[in-house]
């Protein structure tokens, strides 16, 4: 029976990197404690799965191809071609290439945050006091959020934001979030609803009252009518009819659905281009990665907890990791997406993303349970 092991390049490559693990004394003290750590856990995950959904999408004369055993290349395959159906890449050589690009979106992930667009420090429509009455408490939320923000710096922020319907929640938020962040670097921030049309008339406000182009805020929504909020966590069937691959190269499926709608212009980074690869070359994965703001059904973000196949949640892992997180009237959600829901908010936390609840009504069990997650 063949096995990889019986390649000759993977046994140098796996004895090099062993010997590199061998001998660095830090690397052996860390290991015994990084199994348990979660965060680093879904990181190692997301840089392989990152790692794995490019080095399948490369075609078979790219220059980024890697030289397996020639011995070994026609014993097992990774995945085949989907358009001729002949063999594509050798299994041998698909574990090299991915090695290689997870190592290099490993390193590149500690420095993503900062090479990301924000929102500018001093964008005036933010820091704009407004005098009417039934919007003043603005003024209060935002000073109250600028005093506390170093402290948020250093311990985190899980917020509630309850205020009745017609008072200017939405701007609100946006502003909370705005003081919330560095003052040299900007803000980040994801506002997640469960309505498509709440989604979109939250994007049009903002750009309209806060001054924000199509770089600085993108709009993302399900476009698929009969989709259910979470689903990907309910129903097995759905996994298996649209991720299902006989070539085997999932990597070849868009990472954001075909049938979502987006509204925004992003752009990228020539060095975050090449080595997150497929990721930007996805024009809606590239705007919910991008933008500074971006206002969402929150069946787009929730995939960084739920989805398990296919990449879909590389995109909203990504956007989790790097920017804070606004959950609009999350009251509205039945019992059975509480689960769900919950683990977005632990996954946020795990994290380091500030976390801020709003609604007219928030049931106190409601925010106990998502501030303990």
């Amino acid at each position: 029976k063949e096995v990889v092991m019986r390649s000759k390049k993977w046994q140098q490559s796996l004895a090099r990197w062993a010997r590199k693990a061998r001998d660095h004394a830090p690397l052996r003290t860390f290991a015994e404690q990084s199994i348990s750590d979660p965060l680093l856990m879904h990181l190692s995950r997301l840089c392989l799965m990152l790692g794995d959904h490019n080095y399948s999408s490369l075609a078979p004369d790219d220059k980024k191809r890697v030289q397996g055993d020639k011995a070994f290349a026609a014993t097992l395959l990774a995945n085949t071609d989907r358009k001729t159906r002949q063999p594509k890449q050798a299994l041998d050589e698909h574990l090299l290439g991915v090695g290689e690009f997870t190592k290099r979106v490993a390193r590149q992930l500690p420095s993503l945050n900062d090479r990301l667009p924000r929102l500018p420090p001093k964008h005036r429509p933010f820091l704009q006091r407004t005098s009417h009455e039934q919007f003043v408490w603005q003024n209060r939320a935002f000073d109250l959020a600028r005093k506390i923000q170093p402290q948020v710096k250093e311990q985190g922020f899980f917020g509630v934001n309850m205020a009745s319907t017609g008072r200017g929640k939405t701007l609100g938020n946006a502003r909370i979030m705005y003081a919330l962040a560095d003052t040299e670097i900007g803000a980040r921030f994801t506002i997640a609803l469960g309505l498509r049309v709440l989604t979109l008339q939250t994007g049009r406000a903002l750009r309209e009252r806060l001054s924000l182009d199509s770089e600085m805020l993108a709009v993302l929504v399900g476009g698929s009518a009969h989709r259910k909020l979470f689903e990907l966590a309910e129903d097995d069937s759905i996994d298996e009819t649209e991720d299902d691959d006989p070539s085997g190269s999932e990597s070849l499926r868009s990472l954001i659905d075909a049938s979502d709608y987006i509204d925004g212009e992003g752009f990228s980074d020539g060095l975050l281009s090449e080595n997150l690869g497929t990721l930007l070359a996805d024009p809606k994965a590239r705007e919910l990665l991008y933008a500074p703001v971006v206002s969402c059904t929150v069946d787009h973000i929730i995939q960084a907890s739920e989805s398990a196949r296919g990449g879909r949640q590389i995109a909203p892992i990504l956007r989790l990791l790097t920017s804070d997180l606004i959950l609009d009237e999350p009251d509205d959600f039945d019992q059975s997406d509480l689960p769900a829901l919950t683990r977005l908010v632990h996954f946020a936390g795990l994290f380091g993303s500030k976390v801020l609840l709003s609604s007219a009504t928030l049931p106190p069990d409601l925010i106990a349970g998502l501030y303990h997650a």
